[in-house]
């Protein structure tokens, strides 16, 4: 009987023990939630806090600023590409025939314009034309017409700057072939092999044979303006014999024109050294009978700006054309 009470009391200690235990633990956890609860009401007051002292939202005042300079920046878009187009050409249709006319009278104006300023030129000079200008040569697709026109104004335009600086000679003109219309022989294989190698804009190390100059490079996009694009542009190269001097009035001319351009490259290149050999002066110093130190000065220069010889320039530019759509558009 003493054992079965002496259980029972170990039972009944072990309940309370246990009892007591989840109530310290319970007691515990409550306090561990009242200070979590506690932090938890400190940071949405901390943030309450930080959105009412420092609103980070636009305030309407702030949103009509907003809506100006964007008003203001449309505004000044649209005068920026506005005075970049206002000079560029833009593509007329024309017929295949039209084109060639003109093309013809073209020719025949700047080649009197070239020999009335005294520049020399090659005696078939094609203006870059010359597959047109070729016995049998086909009419240009319709297509074509509109960017060849272009092309023709712009060559006119520019060969007019280099002739007012009055170049020694005007060599060729490269301009970028777009159009479809069929190579024949030598030049249907050099211009394949040109494009390969080079591409539209590589340039030789030291410059273009006349040969190549003459043919062009091909591009077929030239002068388009792709979608979602602001602008399109044309290149040219014009290859002429010129003193430093006269390279240098052209340089400038090119940089006062009005029409939205870029002179991309420029290649000189000395047919010598620019010095002249003593025998020369002693040549002439027996020639007219008197000794070398009798000679004026004028007579005894060996090399300076009076000695110049033209040089060979190549000049590249790239001519830009934008898309006025999108001033329609913005205003």
């Amino acid at each position: 009987m003493k054992s079965e009470k002496l259980v029972l009391w170990v039972a009944l200690g072990l309940g309370v023990l246990l009892l007591l235990g989840s109530g310290a633990m319970l007691f515990i956890g409550f306090l561990g939630y009242n200070e979590s609860m506690t932090e938890m009401i400190g940071s949405k007051e901390k943030i309450k806090r930080v959105y009412s002292d420092s609103n980070p939202f636009p305030t309407k005042e702030n949103i009509g600023v907003y809506d100006q300079n964007d008003v203001e920046l449309k505004k000044w878009f649209n005068e920026i590409l506005t005075s970049l187009a206002a000079q560029q050409v833009e593509p007329v249709q024309k017929s295949p025939s039209a084109f060639m006319a003109s093309l013809g009278e073209k020719r025949t104006q700047l080649h009197k314009l070239i020999n009335d300023n005294g520049v020399k030129m090659p005696q078939e000079f094609d203006l870059g034309f010359k597959k047109y200008f070729m016995p049998s040569a086909p009419l240009p697709a319709p297509v074509d017409v509109g960017r060849l026109g272009q092309q023709l104004y712009l060559v006119e335009r520019l060969l007019t700057i280099f002739i007012e600086a009055q170049p020694s000679e005007i060599v060729a003109i490269k301009r970028e072939i777009f159009e479809g219309a069929e190579l024949s022989g030598e030049e249907e294989e050099d211009e394949t092999s040109n494009s390969r190698r080079r591409g539209r804009n590589s340039r030789d190390d030291d410059r273009d044979s006349e040969q190549n100059v003459v043919q062009g490079m091909e591009n077929k996009n030239t002068g388009k303006i792709g979608k979602n694009e602001i602008f399109g542009k044309m290149y040219f190269e014009f290859v002429i014999k010129a003193k430093m001097e006269s390279a240098l009035e052209i340089l400038n001319n090119l940089a006062e024109e009005k029409m939205f351009l870029r002179v991309s490259s420029v290649k000189f290149h000395k047919p010598t050294n620019g010095i002249l050999p003593a025998t020369t002066i002693e040549a002439k110093a027996i020639t007219d009978g008197v000794a070398l130190s009798e000679l004026s000065r004028p007579e005894r220069l060996v090399s300076g700006m009076e000695l110049e010889e033209p040089m060979d320039v190549i000049i590249g530019i790239e001519v830009y054309r934008f898309d006025t759509k999108y001033i329609q558009q913005d205003r």
